[in-house]
């Protein structure tokens, strides 16, 4: 769940720098500034240190199989948004041939997408961050626990865990989203009419 998150905020940001075309935030986002908590390099532990941490937290095999499964479900949305869209425009259902194109050409971006920033990369930038804001004692008595046999039961439930926790988030999410939308399609035409009817008394 927590690299879920980690992913999340990663996407999210991305968007956001995408749709205002800069790789700052703009002047209307909001910036929450979080406390530092800077380690003094001596006591900042070693690359060895945090090769055990990560080998015992399998960080590099969840961070493949998240890769992996998101580069899976953003090629099928891909490729049904674009075989929806040309059925639209074609008045027609896509061809068998065609939807095979179109899965070949959706895989071979994604694919380079998920390239761009490789596991190795990732977990090496973790690691600096890790130097940053958790010491050599901390990190030992992390690794311990996640050593410990209820640590290592926890990773193996883990992803039974989260497949059955995504529907359920996306359950909720979609039933939550429709009342949320519902509610502010009716205020958008309250304001719509609002505006009318001031439009109307100046002229």
């Amino acid at each position: 769940m927590t690299l879920a998150a980690m992913i999340l905020a990663a996407i999210t940001a991305s968007t956001v720098y995408a749709q205002t075309g800069s790789a700052e935030p703009s002047e209307h986002a909001t910036v929450i500034q979080l406390q530092k908590s800077e380690i003094a390099p001596e006591d900042q532990p070693t690359d060895k240190q945090l090769d055990k941490l990560f080998t015992a937290m399998r960080l590099r095999s969840q961070f493949d199989t998240m890769v992996k499964s998101m580069s899976a479900l953003m090629q099928q949305q891909v490729a049904q948004q674009i075989k929806e869209m040309d059925a639209g425009a074609s008045g027609s259902n896509v061809s068998a041939e065609k939807q095979k194109a179109i899965e070949a050409f959706t895989k071979k971006y994604m694919d380079r997408a998920m390239a761009l920033y490789p596991v190795t990369e990732m977990i090496q930038d973790m690691g600096n961050l890790y130097k940053r804001h958790i010491n050599r004692e901390d990190v030992d008595a992390i690794t311990a626990f996640y050593q410990s046999p209820a640590a290592q039961h926890l990773l193996d439930v883990q992803p039974e865990i989260m497949q059955e926790y995504m529907p359920i988030v996306q359950t909720r999410v979609q039933e939550r989203t429709k009342i949320l939308m519902d509610e502010m399609k009716r205020d958008a035409e309250k304001m719509k009419q609002s505006s009318q009817s001031h439009t109307n008394k100046q002229s």
